[in-house]
């Protein structure tokens, strides 16, 4: 029985970190840097070599990343400041 209620216990503190960093990362850190929003946000579902690879003008950089940030649970959650930066950025790629 107390090993079942360590399991519970180490989950549900796993569950609660998941969610706190979630948290933290949608927050706004204040920097504007698209290469370190890219490294941060974009790459913890896509390999920078797709994105890279990708080559798109602004528009679809543009539709993509709303896309993106549109996935519930999934999507970054950018403020206006950081999506402009990180498009100007994509569009150095």
């Amino acid at each position: 029985m107390k090993k079942k209620m360590r399991l519970l216990v180490l989950l549900v503190l796993m569950v609660l970190a998941i969610l706190v960093q979630g948290l933290y990362a949608g927050s706004h850190s204040g920097n504007d840097d698209g290469a370190e929003i890219l490294q941060q946000r974009c790459t913890v579902c896509h390999d920078t070599g797709r994105i890279e690879q990708a080559g798109f003008e602004r528009q679809v950089w543009e539709r993509t990343v709303e896309r993106m940030m549109g996935k519930p649970g999934f999507g970054p959650r950018l403020s206006d400041e950081e999506r402009k930066a990180l498009i100007d950025h994509l569009l150095t790629l």
